[in-house]
């Protein structure tokens, strides 16, 4: 814990001090395992096909939506 500790910066952590941040980081994630699902938890996704489409003139490689 204590070479871990040192990587972000804090030095000289006693055993006392690593075991009150794990317990506290334990609990942190039990209650995330154990959040409820019934919530909607919004899931931004981005997807495209990228094309050569005629522009003006030009042919250009543009971002197209395939449907899905």
């Amino acid at each position: 814990m204590d070479n871990q500790a040192r990587k972000i910066g804090i030095e000289n952590i006693t055993a006392s001090q690593a075991s009150n941040i794990t317990s506290r980081l334990d609990r942190q994630v039990e209650e995330f395992r154990s959040r409820s699902m019934d919530v909607e938890y919004p899931v931004p996704w981005v997807d495209a096909l990228y094309e050569k489409a005629r522009d003006n003139g030009k042919v250009r490689i543009i971002a197209v939506d395939h449907g899905q």
